[in-house]
């Protein structure tokens, strides 16, 4: 089973956008679990998510309008959520908000309360500080 420390969860139309997010993590030395990448042909995709969701410390849900109507990521959210609220080995999950509709469920749902969210205009500059925020957290577990 492969360790991954961060679990990428994320609607398909942005998928250029999560492609650089996760090579920008890379050079830090963060391994990600991202289906197009972790899930191989003939791959029971069930299994792989499950085990992306096991072995990751932290959660990074890129939430857009498509992203809430998404069978795949609700499922997504619930089980990293649940990881989070059980507190095993200390996991975090940190929503990306990315367009209005984003910020209108971070805002609305009870639930979402307890995690840290932060609105990207998907600026180079933000995203580093993104990497840099997620590097830090990992450290942090990693003590």
């Amino acid at each position: 089973m492969e360790k991954y420390d961060v679990f990428i969860s994320y609607q398909h139309d942005i998928a250029d956008l999560i492609e650089t997010v996760d090579m920008e993590l890379k050079k830090k030395g963060i391994n990600c679990f991202r289906d197009k990448k972790s899930i191989k042909w003939g791959d029971n995709i069930i299994d792989k998510i499950n085990e992306g969701l096991k072995t990751a410390d932290v959660f990074l849900l890129f939430i857009n309008e498509k992203f809430l109507k998404s069978g795949w990521t609700k499922q997504e959210t619930s089980a990293a959520l649940n990881l989070y609220l059980r507190n095993i080995s200390k996991k975090r999950v940190l929503g990306i908000l990315l367009d209005k509709a984003a910020e209108e469920y971070w805002f609305n749902e009870p639930l979402m309360e307890v995690i840290q969210a932060y609105r990207w205009d998907e600026k180079e500059e933000e995203l580093e500080e993104i990497v840099i925020f997620i590097k830090d957290i990992l450290n942090d577990i990693q003590v």
